[in-house]
């Protein structure tokens, strides 16, 4: 039994896309969030290639045949390191979702970026679990 991990490419737009980020420069903890947009998205260095080279099928899931989509929201800071993720999809517990949030964490990204200056930004990144049959 094999499988075959995919993650699609971003869809690209005409405008600027903003997405809520909470605020790092407040110590209150209940800051609003705050809508950045940006003029490039971020995206992982080495292309989506390299989160599905650090991604691995859960034997639990490849076992009892979960196949699906996990999407990830991931804080992706100026430095395009990855700082925080959360599982907006989950294929429920079988390690789906943290194999998934693992692979997109060991990546390293080219951060978005405002006038020429990277900016922090969440973006959702769809993994999507299929096994070869």
């Amino acid at each position: 039994l094999t499988f075959n991990i995919e993650i699609p490419k971003a869809k690209q737009t005409k405008r600027p896309m903003s997405t809520p980020i909470k605020s790092k420069t407040s110590a209150n903890e209940n800051d609003e969030f705050k809508i950045v947009a940006y003029d490039a998205e971020p995206t992982p260095i080495g292309g989506f290639k390299a989160i599905q080279q650090n991604l691995h099928y859960p034997e639990i899931a490849r076992r009892a045949g979960i196949e699906g989509t996990v999407v990830v929201q991931a804080l992706i800071d100026e430095s395009g390191a990855v700082v925080d993720t959360k599982i907006l999809n989950s294929l429920g517990d079988n390690g789906c979702d943290e194999a998934a949030a693992e692979a997109i964490k060991k990546v390293k990204w080219q951060p978005a970026a405002k006038e020429g200056r990277p900016v922090k930004v969440r973006v959702r990144i769809p993994v999507i679990f299929k096994l070869d049959k």
